[in-house]
């Protein structure tokens, strides 16, 4: 089957690297399934490319030039054609601007016979409008009137969509998002193209904990910040020192609580890092933190990315129990999903529990490889695609 990716990340930027390796990896998926993928993705400001699974760039569609009101028609166009010159049978669509253009977009291919698949990564908009309140507060009104003409036009989706997808793929448990059948997913990573961790663990009196995110409300960092306050009211043996990886909005707030809780000494911003100096930084760890912040969005149950690679690292690692796919593991430490300031001295004490069980390690990149996978995480939609290879043909 000859499938497009259309998706909305640039590849060239080192903020979106992440997001990237995930496309990337469900691409992997459906050729290793026997399809044929291209993948179109952005390369900067009005730029996209297609290229096909070796990497070579087979049309390149610049947009700069052309008036922002009419960047998305000749955009589609360039698609439109692209599929119909390579015979596509289906459309992986990754694109967040759900408006009416890209449903008229989609209904023209679904004509053709195109299968249309829409990845909705982040469902409901909760933390669309959090980040939306977020830029007003920080006065830059430019982006947040952006996110709201995007915002808004997202909510309506329900208005047109159900004419123009086939089905909707998410990994937040609905079985419909705007009357459209959903395709449910987790979270995945390709696990083997993750560095395993050459850090050993000893009984010291340092341990060390690291999060890699582009750091947001909703990942709860500051409980992190209010549990070591809590810590180090009284002299302590024992050093827990948190290195945040990433950059974000919310590293100037977190700078802030760093400062007023006086725990300086005990908390490090590295910023960006990728390649094989995130790598040594992980080496040096002894914990991941993944997320701690979820409820703030309303949302009970979620499907870490960040957990899922830290099991690949065999690195054993601190969420809240609102994740749902490692809960009573013995390499997770599960905090409340509340407002409480985490645990340290529990931290500590579940770090000297493990040290004393090497198993663990080999239990983690065991279940990383099992259930953590793309193979396993993205089978759902490979098997949709399947059912409609055999009704095209």
């Amino acid at each position: 089957m000859n499938i497009l990716y259309f998706c909305n990340v640039n590849r060239t930027l080192p903020l979106e690297s992440g997001v990237y390796k995930k496309v990337v990896s469900q691409c992997k998926i459906l050729r290793n399934e026997g399809h044929n993928i291209y993948l179109a993705s952005r390369t900067g400001v009005g730029y996209f490319d297609i290229i096909n699974e070796n990497g070579k760039i087979l049309v390149n569609i610049n947009i700069s030039q052309i008036s922002r009101f009419r960047r998305e028609r000749v955009l589609f166009n360039e698609l439109e054609n692209f599929c119909s010159e390579n015979n596509i049978e289906a459309i992986y669509s990754r694109y967040s601007n759900y408006n009416f253009r890209v449903h008229c977009f989609y209904k023209r291919l679904k004509k053709k016979g195109i299968c249309v698949l829409l990845e909705i990564p982040t469902y409901p908009f909760n933390q669309r409008w959090m980040s939306l309140r977020q830029n007003i507060k920080g006065r830059h009104y430019i982006v947040a009137l952006k996110q709201l003409y995007s915002n808004t036009l997202g909510t309506a989706g329900a208005l047109f969509f159900k004419k123009s997808v086939d089905r909707i793929v998410n990994n937040n448990g609905f079985e419909e998002i705007w009357h459209i059948p959903v395709l449910q997913i987790n979270n995945g990573i390709d696990v083997k193209s993750i560095p395993v961790r050459k850090h050993l663990y000893q009984h010291n009196k340092v341990i060390k904990l690291i999060t890699v995110a582009n750091v947001a409300n909703w990942h709860g960092f500051d409980r992190v910040l209010l549990g070591l306050y809590e810590f180090y009211k009284r002299e302590r043996d024992v050093k827990v020192y948190f290195d945040i990886v990433g950059p974000g909005q919310e590293i100037e707030i977190l700078t802030k609580l760093t400062k007023k809780y006086n725990i300086e000494e005990f908390v490090k911003f590295r910023g960006v890092l990728v390649g094989k100096e995130l790598d040594a930084v992980f080496d040096e760890a002894d914990l991941g933190v993944a997320i701690l912040g979820i409820h703030r969005n309303n949302m009970k149950e979620i499907d870490c990315l960040k957990s899922r690679e830290f099991c690949a690292r065999k690195l054993p690692f601190i969420t809240q129990s609102a994740e749902k796919h490692f809960r009573n593991k013995s390499f997770v430490y599960c905090a409340p999903s509340d407002e409480t300031p985490l645990n340290i001295e529990e931290v500590v004490d579940f770090y000297y529990k493990i040290i004393q069980n090497p198993s663990i390690f080999d239990e983690m990149y065991d279940f990383a490889l099992k259930y953590c996978d793309w193979s396993y995480t993205f089978k759902s939609v490979c098997d949709y695609l399947k059912i409609e290879y055999k009704i095209i043909n």
